[in-house]
Formats: C-alpha cells, sequence, structure tokens
C-alpha cells in the first residue's frame, strides 16, 4: 500500500504477505483407475458424473511420492463438467505417480480428490 500523493506514492507501508489455504478434498468425489485396453504408458482416470456438473476440471499428475499442486502440476483441462473419464497418456513404466482431480469453479479449483498408483 502507499499514499498517493500529487500522482505518485510517497509513503508505503510494510509489505504483507497472504497465503490462501488450498481447497478442500471432496469425500464424495471419487478418482479410480482403468488400465486395461490401454497401451502401455497409458491410465484411465475414472470419476462419477458430479451434480450440480462444474464449470470442468483440472488434470494434475507427478512421480511418486511428491504430492501435485494446482496450479503448478496441472497436465489438463477438461471443459466438459460432465466429463467422467480422462485417458492419460506419456507415463514411464516401473514409475508410481500421484493424481489429483480438481473441480473448477469461476477458473479457480473449488476441491479435489487424489489417487495414487504405484509403480
Amino acid at each position: 500500500m502507499c499514499k498517493y500523493v500529487d500522482g505518485a506514492c510517497t509513503v508505503y507501508s510494510p509489505v504483507k504477505s497472504f497465503k490462501f489455504a488450498a481447497p478442500p478434498e471432496d469425500p464424495a468425489f471419487d478418482l479410480s483407475y482403468d488400465d486395461t485396453g490401454t497401451e502401455p504408458g497409458q491410465v484411465r482416470l475414472i470419476w462419477s458424473a458430479l451434480s450440480p456438473a462444474p464449470d470442468g476440471f483440472a488434470v494434475l499428475w507427478v512421480k511418486a511420492p511428491t504430492v501435485p499442486i494446482y496450479p503448478d502440476n496441472v497436465k489438463a483441462s477438461i471443459a466438459d463438467g460432465t466429463a467422467t473419464s480422462y485417458l492419460v497418456t506419456g507415463l514411464q513404466s516401473g514409475v508410481g505417480y500421484h493424481f489429483r482431480l480438481c473441480k473448477m469453479s469461476g477458473g479457480i479449483s473449488v476441491s479435489y480428490t487424489h489417487l495414487t498408483l504405484p509403480t
């Protein structure tokens, strides 16, 4: 903050930092997977239809044991709030992954669910 006088800031307040809490995990929002019928290095993430449908989803993943963080680890955005699956490609064999699916509303993540796949 500054004191604005004659078109210029003349006195500045001390810097304030803010840290906002992550959106809550939603226990009713369940994420699972299906790797049958997919090619090596792929997995299909699956979730139930939500009502009311969100604006869309953000799909995040990182190699385990790291936990994906929104928005740094967003790998895909799904604009269709009625979607119930997403095919993840480009995964390495023998590597565990941690996935997070965020429900989006108004351009922000409002809640999430997660899944860890072992190696």
